[in-house]
């Protein structure tokens, strides 16, 4: 792994002595300090997606600023960082948030984190579905949720215009 800069400024006078380097950063990543704090509170509620970046990286981002914060104390609530992870997305989420903006069931992280990969896996073109994956559009009907099912292959999940199985 690697250090920045400041890091290795704020090591270097302990040569030879790890333990004594370890704690110096330790306490440096693990401040509970004011200014540290702010910067993380910052970080979370400017949270976007970067151009490039895949869902799972940005998602982990996320999850690793809430528990930064947590880890000095500041607890932030799942509809929090629901709300953070969803505001960070780019146009490409156009149509995931509105769909997801008029379900009537409130999603947990982890179903809102499985469904933003499985909609941008379709996106993309990738076949890797995490999970439980279902047709996009039918996993989220604003009519409670309720999955269709297809009248080509009378299964859940897709409809008949999306079918990959023969028709009957």
């Amino acid at each position: 792994q690697c250090l920045d800069k400041k890091s290795v400024v704020m090591i270097r006078k302990n040569r030879g002595k790890g333990s004594a380097a370890w704690k110096i950063l330790n306490e440096y990543f693990r401040s509970t300090e004011k200014p540290r704090i702010q910067q993380m509170l910052h970080e979370i509620t400017n949270l976007k997606m970067k151009n490039g970046e895949d869902i799972r990286d940005y998602l982990m981002r996320a999850e690793q600023l809430q528990i930064e914060l947590e880890d000095v104390g500041e607890n932030l609530s799942e509809r929090m960082l629901k709300l953070m992870i969803t505001k960070g997305l780019p146009r490409e989420f156009e149509q995931f948030l509105t769909v997801l903006n008029f379900s009537k069931e409130e999603k947990t992280i982890e179903e809102l984190k499985r469904d933003m990969t499985n909609y941008w896996n379709e996106k993309k073109g990738t076949n890797q579905p995490t999970q439980k994956r279902v047709d996009t559009a039918s996993a989220f009907m604003a009519d409670g949720n309720k999955l269709r099912k297809c009248f080509n292959s009378d299964k859940p999940g897709h409809t008949a215009n999306n079918c990959r199985s023969q028709t009957k």
